[in-house]
């Protein structure tokens, strides 16, 4: 949703400009660079700092999600450490399988426990 301009809309001849709507001085507050980084596809959940290791080749993914301020750690020679701000849900989940093998939560153990739940709940939906 970058780059978004007003729209202006012509009924039967008649311009509607700028219409007053709830929630406008809440919305200009709203720093919406810093809420995509940690939503995904703009489901929330409890935002929490989680941690997770990568292999070194993800790095763009990383900062394609999270921003080019995400700061990287060195975990071995094949991998890096991160720790996000992220809105655990379901397509954060979503996320991190899409990534397959190229990604690992390590914390807190609460999300470790989600991502081992979603994927059982999706493998039992394949078992009968």
């Amino acid at each position: 949703m970058d780059n978004t301009e007003a729209m202006v809309t012509m009924i039967a001849d008649v311009e509607i400009a700028s219409l007053e709507r709830e929630g406008a001085e809440e919305f200009a507050k709203l720093d919406m660079s810093a809420y995509t980084k940690y939503t995904f596809s703009m489901f929330g959940g409890e935002t929490v700092p989680v941690t997770m290791v990568f292999q070194n080749r993800m790095m763009g993914a990383v900062m394609d999600r999270f921003g080019r301020d995400v700061v990287a750690m060195k975990e071995d020679d094949r991998h890096f450490r991160v720790t996000v701000s992220v809105a655990v849900s379901n397509q954060f989940y979503g996320w991190v399988f899409g990534l397959g093998k190229a990604v690992r939560i390590i914390g807190p153990e609460s999300v470790k426990e989600g991502m081992k739940k979603a994927l059982a709940d999706i493998a039992a939906r394949y078992e009968e």
